[in-house]
């Protein structure tokens, strides 16, 4: 990005140079085939290199470091001049900023130490306006960066949903709270390069012998994703060793636990009963089971 800052406005010389720039591009070129796109990038590149190396010590220095400042949000010629100056250090706090002649009241007006503020100057009806762009620009410099999204990619179907009953983009990371919600979801394998995405999720029950990326990068996150015991696992476990990153599971230790339910208490007391539910009962065990019939006897 290129932006032009016009640090010398109103100098017969610097005008006198720019015409015969102007004129100089009229002139016959040589016939040397360029590629456009290459000498684009090369001198953007170097542009921005010099830019940054003759950068003046100063105050946008010190908070910004190396990074080039933003376009200033200014309405006239004159105030980008202004910023420019204050931004490199140039401007000297003593005199009125500006490149315009002072009338004779806004000389008589401007006070020492009070000189960015004196009236009377060639734009100074902008002032006020001007004084507020400069303030919002230095908010958003200065404001925190926002981080970048993190690409989750759904890889297989889980229970029937091919979003493992999440949901797709930012919105449902946003909309449940969640304390880190730069994360996009999706099940697009094509949406990014495979080895681009930061994380994949595997549903084991659903997961091919066969069916895996085919590159994968180094800080690709694999995450094992299942809700039922090793005995329900296809696959045998050992073929995992070594392969993922996390799990999902419904364990309480897993990287992310994901049970099948909780217990939370109600906004009211449920209507008053006479029935003793523990008539007859020798044990003190509540099992919340999905079915009975399992390869443990765990029902017996």
């Amino acid at each position: 990005m290129y932006e032009w800052v016009p640090s010398h406005c109103g100098v017969d010389e610097n005008e006198r140079a720019d015409q015969i720039a102007k004129e100089a591009t009229a002139l016959p070129q040589a016939a040397v085939p360029v590629d456009v796109a290459t000498a684009h990038r090369a001198a953007a590149r170097l542009a921005r290199d010099r830019t940054i190396a003759a950068w003046p010590e100063g105050w946008y220095r010190t908070l910004k470091e190396n990074r080039l400042p933003p376009p200033a949000a200014t309405g006239d010629r004159s105030s980008a001049v202004d910023v420019h100056q204050l931004r490199a250090g140039h401007c000297d706090q003593n005199q009125p900023a500006g490149h315009g002649a002072p009338s004779a009241e806004g000389a008589a007006a401007a006070r020492p130490g009070h000189g960015l503020t004196g009236d009377g100057w060639s734009h100074g009806p902008d002032r006020v306006q001007n004084s507020a762009a400069r303030a919002e620009e230095a908010r958003i410099s200065t404001a925190a960066p926002v981080p970048p999204l993190k690409y989750i990619l759904y890889w297989n179907e889980f229970y029937g949903s091919m979003e493992f009953e999440w949901g797709s983009g930012q919105k449902p990371f946003i909309e449940n709270g969640c304390e880190v919600n730069t994360c996009f979801g999706t099940n697009n394998r094509k949406l990014l390069k495979m080895d681009q995405f930061d994380a994949i999720l595997f549903h084991a029950q659903t997961l091919p012998f066969f069916d895996w990326p085919k590159v994968r990068s180094p800080h690709q996150r694999y995450v094992f994703v299942t809700t039922e015991s090793a005995q329900y696992v296809a696959i045998p476990l050992t073929f995992y060793n070594n392969l993922f990153n996390l799990t999902l599971t419904y364990r309480r230790d897993s990287d992310f636990p994901y049970p099948y339910g909780g217990v939370e208490p109600v906004p009211s007391p449920p209507p008053t009963s006479t029935r003793n539910y523990a008539a007859g009962k020798t044990k003190l065990v509540a099992w919340f089971v999905s079915h009975c019939s399992s390869r443990s006897n765990r029902g017996k």
